[in-house]
C-alpha cells in the first residue's frame, strides 16, 4: 500500500486564500517527505471548491521542491481547455518534474465551471473526445515531414506550424491517465493502457471495480510492463480525519463533513443567473463524482476514513486486502480548522503509514513513455 497526498482545499473567501495555499503546499513538501509517493492536484474553479484553482502552476511551483514524489493530477478537465495550450502545460510540467508526473484526464466539471470558461456541460463527452484526439495527433505530428496539423472544435480551431514547445521529457507523450466513474470510461482506459483514478466507493464497489479493470487489461493484449504500470499507479481517493479517539474524530470532523455537502451543493448544483447552463441534479452530481457529500451516510461509509490511528488503519487495511495498492487522501476539506488538520496528518504520517510495508518506497521516472 503507498498513499497520496490528495490536495483540494476549499476556501470561504479571499481573505482565507492565501493562509489556505501556503498549508497546502507546506502539505504537500511534508507529505513527500513523509514518503508519499504522489501529491494530487485538482482542476476545480469559481465556485470556492478548490483554493488554489490552476493544478499547472501549483504543479510547477512544487516540482524543483519534492524529492520523489511524483506530481499527479487528478483531473484536468480536458472539455474546459483548448488542446494545444493543454498539451503544452502538460509538456512543460513533464520537463520540470523530470517525468515524475501524471496528467490524468477527465470530462468532469460542476455547471459554474463550465460557465466561467465558456463551455456548454451538455457537450462534455463529445468535447473530451475531440480534445484528447487533437492533443494525441499534435504530440505525435512531425510538421516538416508531413505539414501543418490542423484541427478544430466547437471552441477552437487553428494550425500547427512549428512544433509543441517545450517538448516532452517522456516519449512520445508525458504520462497520462483517466479520472472515471462509470464502467463504460474505466474499461475504455484499460484498452489504452493507461492508469485510472477514481473515488467514493466502498470496499466491496472498490475491489470489484479494480478486478473489471484488471481483467480489461489483460484482454486488451497489452504487455506485462504496461499492465504492471497502470496497476501500480491506480488509485482510489478517500476523505480522511484523524484524531486520538474514535469519538473525538468523529465530533470533530461533524462540522467539516456538513460544509462540505453544502460546497459540493453549492458547486455541482448551483442554480445558475441564467438559462444558458443548466445546474445538475443530484443524479447528475453522482454522474460526476460517485457517492454525493449531500448523502451523508454513504458518503462517510463509502467517501471517507474517519477516527483513531487504529481504526483508521484497521479500515486501510480492508482496501489492501481488497487489493488497493494506492489510496489518495484528501486531509484539507471542509473548512476544517488548519491546526487540527496538521494533527491530523501528522497521526497519519507518525501512527499510520509505518504500519504498511512499501508505503515509503519511491518510484523512479521509469516505466511507461
Amino acid at each position: 500500500m503507498r498513499f497520496y497526498a490528495y490536495l483540494n482545499p476549499q476556501t470561504r473567501g479571499p481573505e482565507e486564500d492565501a493562509e489556505i495555499i501556503e498549508s497546502v503546499y507546506e502539505q504537500a513538501i511534508a507529505a513527500d517527505r513523509a514518503g508519499f509517493a504522489g501529491i494530487c492536484l485538482t482542476d476545480h474553479h469559481f465556485s470556492d471548491y478548490n483554493t488554489y484553482g490552476n493544478p499547472f502552476m501549483f504543479g510547477a511551483a512544487l516540482s524543483r521542491q519534492l524529492e520523489q514524489a511524483w506530481i499527479i493530477l487528478t483531473v484536468a478537465v480536458l472539455p474546459t481547455y483548448n488542446p494545444m495550450r493543454l498539451a503544452q502545460e502538460i509538456n512543460l510540467l513533464d520537463i520540470l518534474t523530470k517525468g515524475r508526473s501524471i496528467v490524468a484526464l477527465g470530462a468532469g466539471g460542476s455547471p459554474l465551471e463550465f460557465a466561467g470558461l465558456g463551455r456548454d456541460p451538455a457537450t462534455r463527452a463529445e468535447l473530451f473526445d475531440q480534445n484528447l484526439e487533437i492533443m494525441l495527433g499534435a504530440w505525435a505530428a512531425d510538421v516538416e515531414a508531413d505539414g501543418p496539423f490542423a484541427y478544430e472544435t466547437a471552441h477552437e480551431h487553428g494550425v500547427l506550424l512549428g512544433r509543441i514547445m517545450p517538448g516532452p521529457y517522456r516519449k512520445p507523450h508525458p504520462m497520462l491517465a483517466r479520472g472515471v466513474v462509470s464502467d463504460g470510461s474505466m474499461l475504455a482506459t484499460a484498452r489504452r493502457g493507461w492508469p485510472i483514478f477514481f473515488g467514493r466507493t466502498n470496499v466491496e464497489q472498490t475491489a470489484t471495480r479494480l478486478g473489471l479493470y484488471r481483467a480489461e487489461l489483460e484482454a486488451s493484449g497489452h504487455s506485462q510492463e504496461v499492465i504492471d504500470e497502470c496497476l501500480r499507479w491506480t488509485a482510489t481517493q478517500k476523505t480522511v480525519y484523524l484524531a486520538e479517539t474514535d469519538e473525538l474524530a468523529m465530533e470533530q470532523a461533524r462540522e467539516p463533513l456538513a460544509n462540505l455537502g453544502r460546497l459540493s451543493k453549492r458547486a455541482f448544483q448551483a442554480v445558475q443567473p441564467n438559462d444558458a447552463v443548466k445546474a445538475s441534479s443530484e443524479e447528475e452530481t453522482k454522474a460526476l463524482l460517485g457517492i454525493s457529500a449531500n448523502d451523508r451516510e454513504a458518503f462517510i461509509e463509502g467517501a471517507t476514513i474517519i477516527g483513531s490511528p487504529e481504526t483508521v488503519t484497521a479500515r486501510i487495511q480492508e482496501y489492501a486486502d481488497a487489493g488497493v495498492e494506492n489510496l489518495a487522501l484528501h486531509f484539507t476539506w471542509g473548512y476544517n480548522d488548519l491546526d487540527r488538520v496538521k494533527r491530523s496528518f501528522e497521526l497519519f504520517t507518525d501512527e499510520v503509514m509505518p504500519r504498511f510495508a512499501g508505503s515509503q518506497q519511491a518510484i523512479s521516472a521509469g516505466g511507461l513513455s
